[in-house]
């Protein structure tokens, strides 16, 4: 399963001009991704238990390509709120490093 932000929450954390692509787009091009089995379509910012839990989720991912610290080897979170904070806690946050500006 892979959660899709809203438009409005990528606009919000990424700024002006962003997302490039609209939700619908978006969710249409990680459809055909062939690992992808379904999309949460306006996937909430920040992760809880009860979404882990219903969702059977295993392992949370996050791309790096906006915060990472590649000296340091660690996330670096900006907003006051860190919303992988459970899934971190629980030892089932993977950060995939990426060296393009878009994923």
């Amino acid at each position: 399963v892979v959660g899709v932000h809203s438009d409005i929450v990528v606009n919000a954390k990424q700024g002006f001009n962003y997302p490039i692509l609209n939700l619908h787009e978006r969710v249409l091009s990680v459809l055909g991704c062939k690992y992808v089995d379904d999309v949460l379509i306006d996937a909430p910012y920040e992760i809880t238990n009860e979404l882990l839990a219903a969702l059977k989720v295993n392992t949370v991912v996050k791309g790096s390509i906006h915060t990472y610290d590649k000296e340091d080897d660690e996330l670096i979170d900006d907003d006051e709120i860190d919303p992988y904070l459970i899934p971190k806690q629980l030892g089932i946050f993977k950060v995939v490093k990426s060296m393009k500006k878009l994923t």
